[in-house]
C-alpha cells in the first residue's frame, strides 16, 4: 500500500512538473531554476534508508539529515527535470549541485543540445560531512554535505569546467536558530556571500589547479551571462 501510494503522488508530481516546464517555456525568455531535491526518495525507499541511518554509528551526527536527501534523490530529479527540459524546449538551471555524477548527468544533456546549465556552492566542494562532528548545526544545508571523497569528486569535475557556475546559496539566520537537540528542526541553510570569493579562488585555483581568472568567471561572468544582466 505504501509503494502504490507512493507511485499514485510521483506521478502527480511529474504532471505539476511538466506544466511547470511548459508554463516557464511559453513566458518570454522563460528560464526554470530547479532546486533538484524537492524530490525525496520514495517512501518506502526512504524507509530502508533511514534504517540503516539509525543503525549507523555515526547517527547522531546528523546522517538522518543526509539519508533522506541521499544522492540517489538528486540524480532522480535532475534526471527528471531535464527530461522535461528537452521535451518542452524550456531552458534549465539546477541549482545547488552536489555530486559530481549530477554534474555529468547535465553535461550528457548539454552535450545533446538542451540548453541546461548547473551551479554548485564551495561549501559541497570545501568541506565533507567527516566535518559535521566538529562544525555540527552551522554545516546543516540542503542538499547536505556528502562523502569526502564524493567532495573531492566535485572538486576536480568543477576545476575541469563540468559546473557553469559556483554561487554561495546564502542562507543567513539568527544564531538561535542554528542551536538545539533537534537536528530536523534547526535552520538548514549557510550564510556564505561573504566567503564566496576566497573560498572559490581557494578551492578552485588553488586546490583544484584551475586558472585564477576561470575561477572567478565561475561566479561573475557566468552566472551573469546565464541570466542576461
Amino acid at each position: 500500500a505504501v509503494v502504490a501510494r507512493s507511485q499514485q503522488i510521483d506521478r502527480r508530481q511529474r504532471d505539476i512538473d511538466r506544466q511547470r516546464m511548459h508554463l516557464a517555456e511559453r513566458m518570454v525568455g522563460g528560464k526554470l531554476l530547479v532546486f533538484e531535491q524537492q524530490h525525496f526518495l520514495q517512501p518506502f525507499e526512504e524507509i530502508v534508508v533511514l534504517a540503516h541511518a539509525l543503525a549507523s554509528p555515526q547517527g547522531e551526527r546528523g546522517d538522518l539529515v543526509g539519508a533522506r536527501r541521499a544522492p540517489e534523490a538528486e540524480i532522480d530529479a535532475i534526471g527528471r527535470a531535464i527530461r522535461y527540459a528537452e521535451e518542452s524546449g524550456c531552458a534549465l538551471h539546477v541549482v545547488h549541485v552536489s555530486t559530481a555524477a549530477a554534474l555529468a548527468a547535465i553535461g550528457e544533456a548539454r552535450d545533446r543540445g538542451i540548453d541546461v546549465t548547473a551551479e554548485t556552492c564551495p561549501h559541497y566542494f570545501t568541506f565533507s560531512e567527516d566535518d559535521l562532528p566538529r562544525l555540527g548545526a552551522l554545516m546543516k544545508c540542503a542538499p547536505p554535505l556528502r562523502s569526502h571523497d564524493e567532495s573531492s569528486r566535485l572538486l576536480q569535475a568543477v576545476a575541469g569546467g563540468h559546473a557553469q557556475i559556483v554561487a554561495s546559496d546564502h542562507s543567513p539566520c539568527p544564531p538561535s536558530m542554528k542551536n538545539g537537540d533537534d537536528v530536523f528542526a534547526i535552520w538548514g541553510g549557510i550564510a556564505g556571500c561573504q566567503s564566496l570569493l576566497p573560498a572559490t579562488i581557494s578551492a578552485i585555483h588553488n586546490t583544484g589547479g584551475a586558472p585564477l581568472p576561470f575561477a572567478v568567471k565561475l561566479i561573475s561572468e557566468a552566472p551573469a551571462r546565464r541570466l542576461r544582466l
